[in-house]
């Protein structure tokens, strides 16, 4: 079984651009971090339906359904029209320190973080890093319009923003808990 799995350039410029516009004129929250000390996430969300993006991400969730057959073989849910997406915004000091992602149901929890660079300019800092027993980096998610699934309960981090925007949309293939 594999750590992660990665495609890119899956999506090109034009549709990169068009799913961030849906993204920003459909979102239904804004998480904003106030970027204080102490603080694991420094960056702005915006929170969207998947339903809002559906017909740009078809493709999309066959490659994680794909993957996830292929590679990681959970039991997941199928993908709804009400599952959130995370539209993550990094601008200069914005960073995210190390977390897993994880749901608080008794019934479910994520199983896969499916991250998709929508950055079409360019940007410096912001690797991604993940930690499995030493630290990595994962190269395949700097190039615009790559897709890079991992294991939800691997820790996992954004370095620091040091100039330009890094721009990522977060989906989650969820199942149910202990399967």
């Amino acid at each position: 079984m594999l750590d992660s799995c990665y495609n890119k350039k899956f999506f090109n410029k034009n549709r990169i651009d068009h799913l961030c516009d849906i993204i920003e004129r459909n979102h239904h929250e804004v998480e904003q971090n106030k970027n204080q000390a102490g603080d694991k996430k420094k960056t702005k969300t915006l929170l969207v339906y998947r339903g809002a993006i559906k017909e740009l991400t078809k493709d999309l969730e066959s490659f994680v359904i794909w993957a996830n057959q292929r590679y990681f073989g959970y039991d997941l849910h199928p993908f709804n029209d009400h599952d959130i997406c995370l539209y993550n915004i990094y601008n200069p000091h914005g960073e995210y320190g190390y977390h897993v992602d994880t749901s608080r149901s008794d019934l479910w929890d994520m199983k896969l973080t499916v991250l998709v660079n929508l950055s079409t300019e360019k940007f410096t800092g912001g690797q991604f890093m993940i930690y499995n027993g030493s630290e990595y980096e994962a190269p395949e998610l700097s190039e615009p319009g790559s897709v890079l699934i991992i294991k939800s309960f691997l820790n996992h981090k954004v370095k620091p923003i040091l100039s330009g925007q890094r721009k990522t949309l977060t989906l989650f293939g969820c199942g149910p808990k202990l399967k």
